[in-house]
């Protein structure tokens, strides 16, 4: 990730997280004080996808994503050498990585993501109430992406619209 810094006019992370803003800054900005760096923060893009599912109940609302995201967990590489699984280690949710990972081997045929406990999935999208996603945005906004690319159920994104209009 570091490297698109130094050679390349931008960088599409996977599953950005907000917590995560300080480490991938810092990455980015020791690349870009390299001689022949070709881009600075200031004209660097950095799009990303965040979930955005509107809902009133917030486990609910998280259903939507755990499937997609348990597939990365286990599904997507090796458990020794799953940069997926890696990636949400890295956040501290290595015991939560492991025991999704160990329950998708033992389910043959996936129906429904394996439990987790909700704030994993919280760091990666916005979910809840219209207010909670409207009060979030702030937190996404102070973060080094440059463009949301709004990830979503088609019939919640003029729903999405009125929140961030």
């Amino acid at each position: 990730m570091a490297l698109t810094a130094e050679i390349a006019d931008g960088w599409l992370p996977m599953f950005f997280s907000p917590k995560s803003d300080d480490f991938y800054r810092a990455a980015l900005a020791e690349r870009f004080r390299r001689p022949g760096a070709r881009r600075t923060l200031d004209d660097f893009e950095i799009p990303a996808f965040i979930p955005v599912i509107p809902h009133d109940n917030v486990e609910e609302a998280a259903d939507f994503m755990r499937p997609s995201l348990a597939l990365y967990h286990r599904r997507h590489g090796h458990k020794t050498m799953n940069f997926h699984a890696q990636l949400f280690a890295g956040w501290v949710y290595e015991a939560e990585v492991e025991k999704i990972q160990e329950l998708i081997w033992m389910v043959i045929k996936l129906t429904r993501s394996p439990p987790s406990r909700l704030h994993w999935w919280r760091t990666s999208g916005s979910f809840g109430s219209a207010a909670k996603i409207k009060d979030e945005l702030q937190l996404w906004e102070s973060t080094v992406l440059t463009t949301f690319l709004i990830q979503s159920a088609p019939q919640l994104l003029p729903t999405i619209a009125d929140i961030f209009s």
